[in-house]
């Protein structure tokens, strides 16, 4: 279920730096994601494409591009997706949109 429209002080700072990555690489989308273990919470979500990315959406963690570079299946920064048929396989390589791919993980 899509979370509240209004961000916290911290969200918004975290957004704001989402924007400065996603413009300064040239990315579609930027999102500071939670894992918990089973599921992923996309928390803040910085997007070109807001119908197929949003804020509060959650996913099984299991079948995450996340999880799968969190398990060394994948490497951190992927410059094509399609060269990765571990990658091929998750359901967000489905999304058209999504073809190269960074990863860093925040404890």
């Amino acid at each position: 279920m899509p979370r509240k429209t209004t961000r916290s002080e911290a969200e918004q700072q975290v957004a704001d730096l989402l924007r400065t990555a996603k413009h300064s690489l040239g990315l579609s989308v930027a999102f500071l994601s939670r894992l918990d273990g089973t599921t992923q919470h996309l928390e803040v979500v910085e997007t070109s494409v807001p119908f197929l990315f949003k804020e509060g959406v959650t996913q099984r963690q299991e079948t995450t591009l996340c999880q799968a570079i969190l398990d060394k299946k994948l490497p951190a920064v992927i410059p094509d997706l399609t060269k990765f048929p571990e990658g091929m396989r998750l359901p967000s390589a489905r999304l058209p949109r999504i073809r190269s791919y960074v990863s860093v993980p925040v404890v």
